[in-house]
């Protein structure tokens, strides 16, 4: 239970507290639940209050996710509890929370994990990586066919997507094309207009009749 509070603390709290809910650890396993604390810090202006007895003021709330990473947040609640141990805490209104904060009522802070879990800040994470990644491969082949398409209305690069593949890139250098350039232009040019086919299989050759015997 939480030691003695100050009178004026005290009177407040019998008034308005709930009943106390304890702040459980989840254990070791793939799917870990349970309630937990976050510490909340005062302004430098606020009352002492939860300083008598080693109190601190915090938000509670339940939790579930996978390997202790929050994936959802419900039930959040601000408390009182002492800091030697946390699995026992005492939920306060509001009013009171601003009051020991020293912040008006409509400013009180919410932990940002709670708003946002961190299993979902990952996994909106990892999508909008996966979205700039399609978003710029998409660029890239666009950006990579607009240059073929230019490319192809020049005598110079007519004239070497008629040559074997092979003879291409020697071309284009004893036409004084950089060695790069050409490389980056035949690959547009490639991918574009010749792009690649499956493998086909060959057709199965029917079996050899087998040769008959030499004659005696």
């Amino acid at each position: 239970m939480l030691k003695s509070f100050p009178a004026l603390v005290a009177l407040v709290l019998v008034a308005s507290l709930g009943v106390p809910r304890t702040a459980e650890a989840g254990k070791l396993m793939l799917i870990t639940h349970g309630d937990q604390i976050r510490e909340l810090t005062p302004t430098p202006g606020a009352p002492d209050l939860v300083k008598v007895d080693g109190l601190k003021i915090g938000y509670v709330n339940s939790y579930g996710g996978l390997f202790w990473i929050d994936f959802w947040t419900w039930g959040g609640q601000y408390c009182v509890y002492a800091a030697e141990n946390q699995r026992e805490c005492q939920v306060i209104p509001p009013g009171v929370a601003a009051t020991m904060l020293g912040v008006p009522e409509d400013q009180l802070p919410t932990p940002f994990f709670y708003r946002f879990p961190l299993g979902l800040v990952i996994l909106a994470g990892l999508g909008l990586a996966f979205g700039v990644a399609a978003a710029f491969g998409t660029y890239s082949e666009w950006s990579e066919r607009k240059l073929a398409r230019r490319l192809i209305t020049q005598p110079l690069y007519e004239k070497v997507m008629t040559l074997p593949p092979g003879e291409r890139a020697a071309y284009l250098a004893a036409e004084g094309v950089p060695e790069k350039e050409a490389e980056a232009n035949l690959l547009a040019l490639t991918n574009t207009f010749e792009p690649k086919k499956p493998d086909e299989t060959p057709p199965e050759l029917p079996p050899t009749p087998p040769t008959p015997p030499a004659a005696a």
